[in-house]
């Protein structure tokens, strides 16, 4: 079983084709503008969001729950569940117009499909699982790791009724149960996700108001001039929740407890750390001042990294995903650099990590946090590379990464994954020619 989840992605925007790509523990996306990066990256968050807070509905399988109900048990073996999954995942793409916020028009022949489902189903996983439909009817889910299907057991109970509404109440939880399970066990490699969008500076100025009016619903069921429902991408809105949330988050993230390294690592490029005052506000409190700031009083790159903080502070755990558009966003170039050390040390951690970006400044650091990895002859005896303070956790492995182009021609994007090695890391075509017009104009003058 693989880890490593391959999407396909087409038919909306400007990304005509389909295009490719494979979430490593970190996955980096770039391209000139217009390219469809925030259609790419919002169209996967989208997918994790429904599946991950199963969305979707096991069609396929409404036989076999009523089975259960008939017979009282059910066998289901797991090509059956590959089917239901790979459809559950085909009906997605009816929602990308919504998820995306973009109109019919732009939404053609919509594709979306994880390319290796088989791959990184775990057919070998055991469990047993407790549930209940009805008022009082016990039934199990078991599964043992060597055999290729589940056993659904129902008591002696008689469920089957007259009164249609009784009988899809049943199915209904039955397919709950096992949407849960899935998630659970057979695709537990998909992970958790939470976004930072670009966004994300103008949310957090807004913080008070989004926390202190909660009947100003910007995202209001009522069609009127001033409802914005239909007009902002599932991304944004999710990232506005996440703020409107952050006053209430007081317990230590896991990474907290397990790898407080990072957010020491984080805090000192911010220069201080963010903490939540009152139960009511999130605050930015400095190094060398016994005074905090509310986010309206503090700087750019302080509320753009807010997102960012206050996820590794208190929300932060294994075996999840964390998406951030252009992370550079707002930055000192030294500081970009650094933020990409934070981004490998979240992958390492266990954290799979998907960027954006326009940044040179980024890229460059990872890769050469991939050609440093396994040089402790640098790292011990060269000069220049010891003032760079580099630590074991900042290195990436070459299989640990993948990187992508986006590209526009004729109207159709497509898209380029980048050739990485452990000895030259990785370059990005369109970053280097950019800056080579420049060097050539200097030389020139």
């Amino acid at each position: 079983m693989r880890n490593k989840i391959a999407l396909k992605i087409g038919g909306v925007g400007n990304i005509n084709k389909s295009l490719s790509i494979e979430l490593n523990n970190i996955t980096v996306i770039c391209g000139k503008n217009n390219t469809g990066k925030t259609y790419l990256t919002y169209s996967i968050y989208g997918f994790l969001r429904y599946f991950n807070e199963r969305n979707y509905t096991l069609e396929k399988l409404r036989e076999k729950f009523n089975q259960v109900l008939k017979d009282k048990k059910s066998i289901i073996y797991n090509d059956d569940i590959i089917n239901s999954i790979s459809q559950a995942v085909e009906n997605y793409k009816t929602s990308l117009g919504k998820t995306l916020s973009i109109r019919n028009q732009f939404i053609k022949d919509p594709e979306f499909t994880i390319e290796n489902l088989k791959d990184i189903f775990d057919g070998d996983c055991k469990f047993s699982y407790n549930g209940r439909i009805g008022k009082n009817q016990n039934i199990t889910y078991t599964k043992k790791s060597n055999e290729n299907f589940l056993l659904i057991n129902l008591n002696d109970i008689d469920l089957t009724s007259t009164d249609k509404g009784h009988n899809e109440a049943y199915i209904l939880a039955i397919e709950n149960h096992l949407k849960y399970i899935i998630n659970r066990t057979f695709l537990s490699s998909i992970p958790v996700a939470q976004i930072s969008s670009v966004e994300r500076t103008g949310i957090a100025i807004f913080q008070a108001e989004l926390e202190n009016n909660n009947e100003l619903d910007l995202f209001s069921d009522d069609h009127n001039e001033y409802s914005f429902k239909d007009n902002y991408p599932q991304a944004v809105k999710d990232n506005v929740k996440t703020v409107k949330q952050q006053r209430e988050l007081f317990d230590k993230s896991p990474l907290a407890n397990e790898a407080p390294y990072i957010i020491d690592y984080f805090n000192s490029i911010i220069g201080g750390e963010y903490r939540v005052i009152e139960g009511k506000n999130v605050v930015y409190y400095p190094n060398d001042n016994k005074n905090y700031l509310y986010l309206n009083e503090s700087s750019s790159s302080i509320r753009a990294l807010l997102d960012l903080g206050m996820y590794l502070k208190h929300s932060a755990n294994k075996g999840q995903i964390f998406i951030i558009d252009e992370p550079e966003m707002n930055l000192h170039p030294e500081n970009q650099r650094k933020i990409a050390r934070v981004l490998a040390m979240l992958a390492n951690y266990g954290i799979k990590i998907v960027i954006t970006t326009h940044s040179d400044f980024i890229t460059r650091e990872l890769s050469l946090l991939v050609m440093l990895k396994g040089r402790s002859d640098l790292l011990n005896n060269d000069e220049i590379i010891k003032k760079q303070q580099y630590e074991d956790q900042h290195f990436l492995d070459v299989n640990s990464i993948n990187v992508y182009s986006m590209k526009n021609e004729n109207n159709n994007t497509h898209i380029i994954k980048e050739e990485i090695d452990s000895e030259h890391g990785f370059s990005i075509p369109s970053f280097d020619s950019s800056i080579d017009e420049i060097y050539t104009i200097y030389s020139h003058l």
